[in-house]
């Protein structure tokens, strides 16, 4: 009886890291998405340096990707 008892709060705990892997993996990817999404926004600014633009818009870009590719999994994994 003690073994059923101790795969079932193993079980019970594994769900909850899950649940709260998934709830994290959500908020790291609107993070990223934000920072990246700002960095997107001001590739187009006039200030910015002008030699770095292709890089700096190119980064911004496969971030914002990264995030959303992230939160996007996140979402719509099952429980």
């Amino acid at each position: 009886m003690n073994d059923i008892d101790y795969y079932k709060k193993r079980l019970e705990h594994y769900e909850k890291q899950r649940k709260e892997e998934k709830k994290n993996n959500v908020c790291m990817g609107k993070l990223l998405m934000l920072v990246f999404g700002i960095l997107v926004i001001y590739a187009f600014f006039p200030w910015r340096e002008k030699e770095y633009t292709d890089v700096h818009f190119g980064l911004s870009v496969a971030g914002f990707i990264w995030g959303f590719v992230m939160w996007l999994k996140a979402k719509d994994s099952h429980n």
